[in-house]
């Protein structure tokens, strides 16, 4: 499923780059561009979120980007949401989680929206 997910975004690119004109904004002599579409090798992408883990202690993260509120939840090999914390992105610039007191095991931290969509989501171990 992932390598037919990849290939159909492959073709997608490779579409929009070579069937799509470059964008412009209109001219003095009325032209109005494509609409606004540009290439995909001219548009840059800047996260809405960042994570880091520093001493394995606390998982740090930092709201780039105002999404809305969202949960940051960190769940067990099973699924279980054994950590939930809550920030609003238009007035919070980032949490903190502790994760010293974690039993060792693999979890996932994962950053979801008050909508339910996955914004990031990230293994890590506790050793």
């Amino acid at each position: 499923m992932k390598i037919k997910n990849l290939i159909l975004v492959l073709a997608l690119t490779a579409v929009s780059t070579t069937l799509l004109p470059s964008s412009y904004i209109g001219d003095d002599k009325g032209k109005v561009g494509d609409g606004g579409i540009m290439l995909y090798s001219r548009m840059s992408f800047i996260p809405p979120i960042t994570i880091h883990i520093t001493n394995k202690d606390n998982i740090e993260v930092i709201f780039t980007t105002d999404i809305g509120k969202v949960s940051g939840l960190v769940r067990d090999y099973s699924g279980i949401a054994i950590i939930q914390l809550n920030a609003d992105t238009s007035k919070d610039t980032g949490m903190n989680i502790n994760i010293s007191n974690l039993p060792t095991g693999t979890y996932t931290f994962t950053i979801v929206t008050e909508q339910g969509s996955i914004v990031k989501s990230e293994k890590f171990t506790v050793d």
